[in-house]
C-alpha cells in the first residue's frame, strides 16, 4: 500500500528511528539513528510523482553519506537528495523495506543505538525468503503532537 504525503515514525523492531537530540551545529550532514535519542522523532515522508518518496527527518532531506556507507540528512543544496522507495513486505502490517537502486536501509545492531547504514539487498529478488529485521521498518502516522516542527 502507497504511503501518503505526511509525517510518520519509523521504526526498526521496538526502536525508534531518527536524528539525534545533540548534534553538532555545522551544516555537516546528521546520521540517522537506530534507538535515537530523540523520543519525539518524526519523518515526513513526501511522495514524488515517481511514486518514490523524499524522507525528511527535522526539514533536512535524507541521502547517502559522501562515503556510501550511512543514511544521513543534508543541509547543502549541493548534496545529493535521494527519492527512496517504501515497499510493503508481505504479511507483515506497517512494515517496510526503504531503498533507492542498490541502497538499502540497513541496521546492523538491532535493538542498540546504531547509525542507519545503507547496504546492497540481502535477498535479491526472492520473495519466498525470510525477511530479515536488518532491512524492515515499521513506518506509522505519527501522532498529531509529535508531528509538529518535525519538518
Amino acid at each position: 500500500m502507497a504511503l501518503p504525503t505526511g509525517y510518520y515514525t519509523i521504526h526498526n523492531l521496538d526502536k525508534l528511528v531518527g536524528r539525534d537530540l545533540h548534534e553538532d551545529h555545522s551544516l555537516n550532514p546528521k546520521h540517522i539513528w537506530n534507538d535515537t535519542t530523540d523520543k519525539k522523532a518524526v519523518f515526513f515522508i513526501q511522495k514524488h510523482e515517481s511514486g518514490s518518496y523524499k524522507i525528511s527527518s527535522k526539514g533536512a532531506p535524507t541521502g547517502v553519506s559522501e562515503d556510501g556507507r550511512f543514511v544521513v540528512a543534508f543541509f547543502h543544496p549541493r548534496d545529493t537528495v535521494i527519492y527512496w522507495d517504501i515497499k510493503p513486505v508481505r504479511g507483515l502490517k506497517d512494515t517496510y523495506e526503504i531503498f533507492a537502486q542498490h541502497h538499502f536501509w540497513y541496521v546492523p545492531q538491532p535493538g542498540k543505538h546504531c547509525p542507519i547504514e545503507v547496504s546492497p539487498p540481502w535477498h535479491g529478488a526472492d520473495e519466498a525468503t525470510i525477511p530479515n529485521p536488518q532491512y524492515l521498518f515499521t513506518i506509522k502516522p505519527a501522532p498529531i503532537n509529535h508531528a509538529e516542527g518535525a519538518e
